[in-house]
């Protein structure tokens, strides 16, 4: 399991992205747009009450902060919701060591 802490990133979490409607058409379009920002990690095109969920990273809050209302401004996106990442268990089919 990768800790972004030791690659210089204190912030990990997900944002869930709804589209404008003018965009619900064709989400690759706007996915393939998020998915050349470098602080996310994975972009996928989903069913259910979002259509885009994001695995980002950034330096800080604010840096994240700061990419989220860039990445807001740039897209057609309706609303979004963000989930902190308090630690990763499994990533990529790999646990992470216990602490017991």
């Amino acid at each position: 399991v990768t800790d972004p802490a030791k690659l210089g990133y204190d912030y990990e979490g997900y944002t869930l992205i709804n589209l404008n409607d003018d965009a619900y058409a064709d989400p690759e379009t706007v996915a393939s747009n998020l998915a050349d920002h470098e602080g996310i990690d994975t972009v996928a095109i989903i069913t259910g009450e979002y259509e885009l969920p994001l695995r980002v990273k950034a330096t800080s809050m604010n840096d994240y902060f700061d990419m989220l209302n860039g990445v807001m401004d740039n897209n057609p996106i309706r609303d979004v919701k963000t989930i902190s990442c308090l630690t990763v268990i499994k990533q990529d089919g790999t646990r992470r060591p216990s602490k017991a």
